[in-house]
């Protein structure tokens, strides 16, 4: 049963919460002015892999709703406020199920038009939300940016196959670990780079990771609740999920977004796009790369236009 008082609800981010797998998901709805007299389009929102909602999600709540949109970001199954277990862990199981419930919290609410729901989906969420469109067929329509549509090709490409390898077994050692003691071993997913000491010739993506997680753009001050610590059990990236497979399949309409020079994410993104069903349509930001499209104005302000027209068309 969805019980979220309305009565107090306003323009702007309201906190509610709602149970996934017996879970309580801690959310942000953010609504637009006069949401009260005229019901208004919701939006799914998946964030970047590890993320909590005060990152990311701010951004995209607030630029939408001001658009009239209502957007909904959630806390997922063990970050930040949300219960669970196992904190910080990336279960794609657990998130498209939060998702899922997300989507049914959204069709009760007085001041949503149930009949207007779209997805958007940023980094590993547009790989999420690609997913979850596949499966959910209440979203009629959906925007991926910067999205890892095959994690099982970028898995290949951030290390030789000795790496990899090595990157395997100690995740199944540290699973092994778990399941006969109940430890969980971690590990920070940037490893030890910080803003200031990058290595020379490290890769910009990592360069530019570690300029929004490890700074006051992505983590620091306002998303206390974040952690860079994962389970030793989760790879960076699930090498499973790769959507190529089933994109001829996706035929609701799809917008796709990327940097122009985006290192991983836009090449997967050229890759996924020709397969993809019709109708879909493709963006590229110009001067953009992967985290341009987080949270830095210049570019987000263009993704927040194409999505606008996108979803009124559709």
């Amino acid at each position: 049963m969805i019980t979220i008082d309305q009565s107090a609800f306003k323009p702007g981010k309201n906190s509610i919460s709602f149970t996934t797998k017996g879970y309580r998901i801690s959310a942000d709805l953010y609504l637009p002015e006069g949401f009260e007299t005229s019901p208004c389009p919701p939006i799914i929102f998946a964030r970047p892999a590890t993320q909590v909602k005060e990152q990311a999600s701010v951004v995209y709540g607030e630029k939408m709703s001001a658009r009239g949109y209502a957007l909904l970001a959630v806390d997922h199954i063990g970050f930040g406020e949300s219960e669970g277990e196992i904190r910080n862990y990336e279960n794609t199981e657990n998130i498209i199920a939060v998702l899922t419930d997300g989507i049914t919290v959204l069709r009760h609410l007085d001041c949503i038009d149930e009949n207007r729901i779209y997805g958007m989906g940023l980094c590993m969420g547009g790989a999420y939300i690609t997913r979850l469109a596949f499966l959910d067929k209440r979203l009629k329509a959906i925007a991926t940016m910067s999205a890892y549509f095959d994690c099982a090709t970028a898995f290949a490409q951030m290390m030789d196959e000795e790496t990899r390898g090595q990157a395997i077994l100690g995740a199944n050692l540290a699973m092994e670990k778990y399941l006969q003691t109940g430890e969980v071993d971690r590990y920070p997913v940037l490893g030890a780079m910080k803003p200031g000491e990058i290595p020379e010739g490290t890769p910009r993506y990592y360069a530019d990771a570690v300029d929004y997680y490890m700074t006051s753009r992505g983590a620091l001050e306002h998303a206390p609740n974040y952690s860079n610590m994962l389970p030793a059990f989760q790879l960076p990236i699930d090498p499973a999920l790769n959507h190529s497979p089933y994109g001829d399949q996706l035929t609701l309409p799809k917008l796709f977004i990327r940097g122009s020079d985006a290192a991983i994410t836009g090449p997967l993104t050229d890759l996924f796009y020709p397969n993809a069903a019709e109708p879909k349509e493709l963006m590229v930001v110009e001067g953009a790369e992967h985290f341009d499209l987080y949270d830095i104005d210049q570019y987000v302000d263009q993704v927040i236009d194409r999505v606008d027209t996108f979803f009124k068309a559709n």
